[in-house]
């Protein structure tokens, strides 16, 4: 339901735009993904209050949400279960954002992400699917540029963290990043095929 939604907002947006099929294609699976994520923040809304983990749940959500609009990545193969499986990490990354962890430490992974983030956009954003995915060196270019903004806009979260010294808020970055560049991996769609072998499919879509 989600993807024949997003398919005719996508459809809509591309008319009012005049834009290409291709186009009309990124929108849709950038319309899904953002579906995905609003219903997502509901449900993680009401266990992340109950936890007292909210804003941590929000910035990690935000983050990942962010890179994989542009980016791509894996899906699982039904709704349901990336629906319990991301509300499952952004909890838990929460939760782990609370460890107390030395700054100099957080900075340095935050360096570390940075320089994953750089790696993985060069190498495979955007990220598709057999079903979806862009093969027009301009429009992969257009997503690569894209990806980088959204990744510049995060180093400048993290500077103002680290300026206030909120290295808790910065490790949610840092964990939010490193959860959405991940999916977009070649490790990270191997993870999710396992987990939906393991449920019966053979692999996701």
């Amino acid at each position: 339901m989600l993807a024949s939604f997003s398919k005719k907002w996508a459809a809509e947006v591309g008319r009012q735009l005049g834009s290409d099929s291709d186009e009309v294609e990124i929108y849709a699976y950038g319309f899904e993904v953002f579906l995905c994520i609003v219903i997502n923040l509901m449900a993680i809304f009401f266990i992340s209050v109950v936890l007292d983990v909210f804003i941590q749940s929000l910035l990690i959500t935000l983050t990942i949400a962010g890179i994989r609009v542009y980016g791509g990545g894996s899906h699982l193969a039904t709704y349901s279960r990336c629906l319990i499986s991301g509300t499952t990490i952004v909890i838990g990354l929460a939760l782990l954002s609370r460890v107390s962890v030395p700054a100099p430490v957080v900075h340095g992974l935050a360096i570390l992400c940075l320089l994953m983030a750089i790696w993985v956009i060069r190498r495979w954003v955007p990220a598709g699917t057999e079903k979806k995915s862009i093969t027009d060196y301009k429009q992969r270019l257009i997503q690569k540029r894209k990806t980088a903004v959204i990744v510049i806009i995060w180093a400048l979260m993290i500077s103002v963290t680290i300026y206030y010294s909120a290295f808790n808020y910065e490790l949610c970055l840092i964990l939010g990043a490193l959860a959405g560049l991940f999916t977009i991996t070649p490790a990270g769609y191997k993870l999710s095929q396992a987990i939906d072998s393991a449920c019966g499919f053979s692999k996701g879509v």
